[in-house]
């Protein structure tokens, strides 16, 4: 099934075309032996087409998802990365690249370039289409705040952060900002940092429960930085050596190693 999934994500039209003769022609001949009615063969037909339409167009999205999945469980942003540069290639609506690009941002930022990833986000118009849910514009300024912050500019990181919280708490849909609220908890835990707020950073993030490896990853990285800036180095080597056997191929392994260098 997986196979067949990235195959059909690969040739739409022809996936699509052939699933439904398919579908079409084995309904067609089950229900005409059982004498149905053509108004019900035909309505049942459109069904099916309209049926292997979504799949065919789902295949991508679960292709996506599963190697986001691969990011967050196993820390390998490459997988996502290639699968997100692939789809923008086939994909011709402007909305959807735009929602993409911000995927792409996301894979890229796991291999350190932060600075491409700025340029890349910067480059985005988030207003530019209706169709943009508030939620996605929420997770837009939350990744430009986090590279921002990467990027040592705190002072700008500050204020797309404040926007991003602005949006989440104008969202209505609870069930969805629950779903974020891990990804806001990480954005006001950096922000506590940024100020050096060292023992309100800590505690935010001694509260949670990581949902994923490569928050557990990223949350050791920053409980290391927060530790040496106390002159706690022998925490800090805990949470680094953590963060490099745990990392996988993020760069967040390469910034581990790094600082456990000076220490």
């Amino acid at each position: 099934m997986q196979k067949f999934q990235c195959w059909a994500a690969e040739h739409k039209s022809v996936a699509f075309v052939l699933l439904s003769c398919f579908l079409c022609v084995v309904y067609t001949g089950v229900l005409f032996f059982f004498h149905a009615p053509w108004w019900l063969i035909m309505i049942v037909d459109l069904f099916m087409i309209l049926a292997t339409y979504c799949y065919v167009d789902n295949c991508t999205l679960k292709l996506l998802q599963r190697n986001y999945a691969i990011l967050r469980e196993q820390c390998d942003p490459y997988p996502y990365l290639h699968q997100v540069e692939a789809v923008i290639a086939k994909t011709k609506s402007e909305a959807r690249v735009q929602i993409l690009t911000i995927d792409l941002a996301v894979a890229l930022v796991y291999m350190g370039d932060y600075r491409k990833v700025y340029d890349i986000l910067k480059s985005i118009n988030i207003d530019k289409f209706a169709s943009t849910f508030p939620i996605q514009k929420v997770c837009y300024y939350n990744n430009l705040a986090d590279v921002c912050m990467k990027l040592e500019d705190f002072e700008e990181a500050e204020l797309w952060y404040k926007k991003s919280v602005q949006l989440y708490a104008d969202i209505k849909n609870s069930k969805l900002k629950a779903g974020f609220a891990g990804t806001m908890k990480s954005g006001e835990i950096s922000v506590l940092y940024c100020k050096k707020d060292y023992d309100g950073a800590l505690e935010l993030l001694n509260s949670r429960k990581p949902e994923c490896l490569l928050i557990e990853v990223e949350d050791a990285l920053l409980c290391a930085r927060i530790y040496i800036a106390q002159g706690k180095t022998e925490l800090a080597k805990q949470k680094l050596q953590y963060v490099i056997a745990n990392g996988n191929r993020t760069c967040l392994v390469s910034e581990a190693q790094e600082l456990m260098k000076i220490l």
